[in-house]
């Protein structure tokens, strides 16, 4: 199977509408923008503060046999040949300048170009709220965004109205479902109740001799499947099959006779007890279930599951904009879990319990306003010890850290540590490379949220000092730098508590099996305090000089000392 795609025809991905969209300052603009667009193909709703309104299909679609549009076909026959191209389609703006304009994926503009659209629930619901009230503010809109009335329901509903002879336990699951307010609510039972009996339908549905051709698995390649697996074609296409005149034979009355029998008999919860908030992962285990939700596929608030096989929800309403035109400032927005889509992040999901409630926040786009955020780091290692206080590891931040660092490594006593004279701008450029390997990784370590030390751990393979000892496996070397002293003065057992600390974290937390250290044959002071701590001095190197980014650290006379674990952990 191939597939043929008309940025890969034109060699044209519509990138050239960008620059035009950014700056369109009416809707002509972004509507001649629109002109170049290639894919994907979408509907463009527009509109500007001059009352002008947009409402057109954007992107390339090829003029082709009806039969392309629905399955597929052997392309190299000349009547499934592309000729030319579909103007793109455009709906009228309401004659009312004052009108309304809804698109919620339902046929509209695009009905040409496509075969499948959302059933129009959602718009007319939309529609039916906007005309409800004369004036919208911006602040009003969570009323129509978490909007949970359900549509679809009639088809299912009217075969419950018309059954009859059911138990007495059936008999009032069909009553309440008949008077239940069609609101699919997170703690409704009502509408748990309702899911249950559609996913019970939708099962006996697939399960019938009449689609066992449908159940096999499909001739064509895997990635297909998804789209062509029998039980969600059949939970998404209920409505359709409950309405249709005739069903191949099957007894449909008898079926949903048999699904709220089935309901009826088992314990049922909240509608959020199941139907709950389960995003996709690209690279994780099984993703645990989270909050419970309202809404469902047909109500505004979509937040859909696969009926008949899970309540589970790991699609919903991507971005809640509201943008206000003439007040530019009172624009509010929000997403499902955050702005950022690192993990660890604070603004990973942060704004996820206002996503769940329907609450905006409002969209900053005053940059007097805006600020740049230090990010908050997760500590590596974490330990607290008596008597010294909590040590915390950190990557060290280039950027937000050279201030410190700088001022450290210009002092006088830090000679040995080779940056005398760099500026703040090359010590961070300096940190800024060692951040891109793989090989090196600087941290600052802080000692009651107060930084103490300069932490650099390396693969000795990867680094001058390799050349000059034979490199076991499992060793790993460090240097360390520690903060002048404070105003105290002199801190007795101090060092040796901090390195008691960052050895456990080396040796233990990153699993090796032995130090190596090479600090200046001159500087006494920290050969000294590494003997003190259970180092073994080896032999002195020279090491070669190295040249990284914009400074040279020049050779070094080395004293080489190593503290392998089961001395630093008996």
């Amino acid at each position: 199977v191939s597939l043929r795609h008309p940025p890969r025809v034109t060699e044209d991905l519509g990138f050239t509408t960008l620059l035009p969209l950014l700056r369109a300052r009416q809707v002509a603009d972004v509507d001649r923008a629109f002109d170049d667009w290639a894919e994907p193909v979408n509907v463009v709703q527009a509109a500007d503060t001059e009352g002008g309104l947009l409402h057109r299909v954007a992107g390339k679609v090829p003029l082709r046999a009806e039969a392309n549009r629905t399955r597929l076909v052997p392309a190299w026959e000349p009547g499934h040949a592309w000729h030319g191209w579909h103007q793109p389609p455009r709906a009228e703006p309401p004659a009312d300048a004052d009108g309304i304009a809804v698109m919620a994926n339902q046929r509209g503009p695009a009905t040409p170009l496509g075969v499948e659209f959302a059933p129009p629930h959602r718009a007319d619901r939309i529609t039916a709220l906007l005309a409800e009230r004369a004036h919208w503010s911006a602040a009003d809109m969570p009323t129509i965004h978490m909007d949970t009335r359900l549509g679809s329901v009639t088809p299912l509903l009217d075969h419950l109205a018309a059954l009859t002879d059911l138990t007495p336990e059936a008999a009032a699951l069909t009553d309440r479902l008949l008077t239940w307010d069609r609101r699919m609510d997170a703690d409704s039972t009502d509408a748990a109740a309702y899911a249950a009996v559609r996913g019970a339908v939708v099962r006996r549905l697939a399960a019938h001799p009449a689609f066992a051709a449908l159940a096999a698995p499909p001739a064509y390649p895997e990635v297909f499947q998804p789209w062509l697996a029998l039980l969600p074609r059949v939970g998404f296409a209920l409505e359709h099959l409950l309405r249709a005149r005739e069903l191949y034979g099957i007894d449909r009355p008898e079926t949903v006779r048999a699904a709220v029998e089935e309901v009826a008999a088992a314990p049922l919860g909240t509608w959020g007890d199941t139907h709950r908030l389960t995003p996709w992962r690209a690279l994780a285990d099984t993703p645990t279930p989270g909050p419970g939700l309202a809404g469902d596929h047909d109500c505004v608030l979509c937040t859909s599951s696969v009926p008949g096989l899970t309540d589970l929800s790991a699609r919903g309403p991507a971005a809640r904009f509201v943008w206000d035109l003439a007040r530019r400032e009172d624009s509010l927005w929000v997403v499902p879990l955050g702005a950022s889509g690192l993990p660890g992040s604070p603004h990973h999901d942060d704004q996820l319990p206002l996503w769940l409630k329907g609450d905006l926040v409002p969209v900053v786009t005053d940059f007097s306003r805006l600020a740049p955020e230090r990010p908050t780091r997760e500590p590596l290692h974490e330990q607290h010890v008596d008597g010294f206080g909590t040590v915390r590891v950190l990557p060290l931040d280039p950027a937000a850290d050279a201030e410190v660092i700088h001022r450290w490594v210009s002092e006088e006593r830090a000679a040995f540590w080779g940056m005398n004279g760099l500026t703040q701008a090359q010590v961070a450029e300096i940190y800024a490379h060692m951040d891109t390997l793989d090989t090196h990784h600087a941290h600052l370590v802080l000692r009651d949220d107060e930084p103490v030390a300069l932490l650099q751990t390396y693969e000795p393979t990867a680094d001058r000092v390799g050349d000059c000892y034979a490199v076991a496996p499992g060793d790993i070397g460090i240097h360390l730098l520690l903060a002048p002293a404070g105003p105290e003065g002199a801190r007795p057992g101090w060092s040796a508590a901090l390195m008691g600390v960052l050895a456990g974290y080396v040796l233990l937390g990153l699993d090796r099996r032995r130090i190596v250290v090479d600090p200046d044959v001159r500087n006494e002071k920290a050969v000294a305090r590494f003997l003190r701590q259970g180092f073994v001095t080896g032999p002195r190197v020279v090491l070669p000089e190295i040249d990284i980014p914009d400074v040279f650290l020049p050779e070094k006379h080395a004293q080489l000392a190593f503290l392998p674990r089961e001395v630093a952990f008996p």
